[in-house]
């Protein structure tokens, strides 16, 4: 009986990153060989743990010769490890190995995060065997058989066995509201500059904060601003054991990054999202305008950001949190979606493990 092969064309930021490591993992649990491979991936600091198998295509570019380049060594890595299918998980950092895939005859899954398909994603949606999502809407935009699937979560660093314990995991008061602030694996300028300037005119009782900067020069900044506020917080350039952090948060303040949001839907945190403006064809004011609509939380667009805006809209969200909270459960109650590892398993893998 041969071993599956499973080849996860990824790379990028976390948002990519990390649900096509944690499908990784879940086929690993399966008996399944997995080898992942994109371009930059010997720089990507998601890659540096070696906690999986990993080839480059090519230099993290877009220009025509790295395509290229990338495209050849895709070729080889393929006759190579001859994998029974290539899992795509969008952005161009795929895009030499779904093309190399494509002409080998290689069967192609995709998955696709966001409420707006990437162009990766669309370009091959026609040639896959199956585009998985997660967001039904995404699915008008494919060619081809579609299915809706649960993103895959990263449980590196799992939740502990309450709030309580997870907020003295980092020294916090274990009874108080606490605020998560983050901005993805990128951090992000625009949310640390005005949630600190919003914190102190913030009327929602007695809050603490948990800050995640994405950056290393500003965190002495923003500690002694909070310092300065006689506001008790935990200042982190990035944390990589997120379920922990999100057990922790009453609320988060953060964007809507489709991995982010999946985050938010599994621990039932409700949240103010402030969409990256410069995300690919602004998929995620669609994810923020999805998560609005469910009832979990409260959208506000970068270009609308201001201390103000988004002081009236923690208080807001503040004042309605168990119904936001309600409205994430039973959106959770009523999904029905299959994980997008078993559903690789069943399409692929199980016809090789009973041949």
């Amino acid at each position: 009986m041969s071993k599956p092969r499973i080849l996860i064309a990824a790379g990028g930021t976390g948002g990519h990153v990390f649900p096509a490591q944690a499908c990784g993992e879940e086929l690993l649990q399966k008996n399944v060989e997995v080898l992942f491979a994109g371009a930059g991936l010997k720089t990507n600091r998601f890659f540096q743990t070696g906690a999986f198998p990993f080839q480059e295509t090519s230099e993290a570019k877009r220009s025509v010769l790295a395509v290229m380049k990338g495209i050849f060594k895709s070729f080889s890595i393929l006759r190579k490890f001859r994998p029974d299918a290539v899992v795509g998980f969008g952005s161009f950092h795929s895009f030499p190995l779904l093309v190399a895939a494509s002409v080998l005859r290689i069967p192609i899954v995709l998955f696709e995060s966001n409420s707006v398909p990437g162009k990766v994603n669309r370009w091959f949606s026609r040639h896959s065997l199956l585009s998985c999502v997660q967001f039904a809407e995404a699915a008008r935009r494919l060619n081809g058989k579609t299915e809706e699937v649960r993103i895959p979560l990263w449980r590196k660093g799992a939740a502990l066995s309450s709030p309580e314990e997870a907020r003295l995991h980092y020294s916090l008061d274990p009874d108080r509201m606490t605020l998560l602030v983050f901005g993805g694996s990128q951090g992000a300028l625009a949310i640390n500059r005005c949630f600190c300037a919003s914190a102190a005119s913030l009327d929602i009782g007695p809050f603490q904060v948990l800050h995640f900067a994405g950056k290393k020069d500003v965190l002495d900044k923003i500690q002694k601003r909070y310092h300065h506020l006689n506001i008790r917080a935990c200042v982190k350039e990035f944390e990589d054991k997120m379920p922990i952090a999100l057990q922790a948060a009453s609320l988060a303040i953060c964007r809507a990054g489709a991995a982010t949001l999946a985050e938010l839907i599994a621990f039932e945190v409700p949240s103010v999202l402030i969409p990256f403006p410069h995300a690919t064809e602004d998929h995620q004011t669609g994810n923020g305008e999805f998560m609005q609509a469910i009832g979990g939380a409260l959208c506000l667009k970068e270009a609308d950001l201001t201390p103000a805006s988004l002081t009236q809209a923690i208080e807001a969200l503040a004042l309605g949190l168990k119904e936001k909270k309600e409205a994430i459960i039973k959106f959770k109650n009523h999904e029905q979606k299959q994980e997008l590892s078993s559903l690789i398993y069943d399409t692929i893998c199980k016809k090789i493990t009973t041949s």
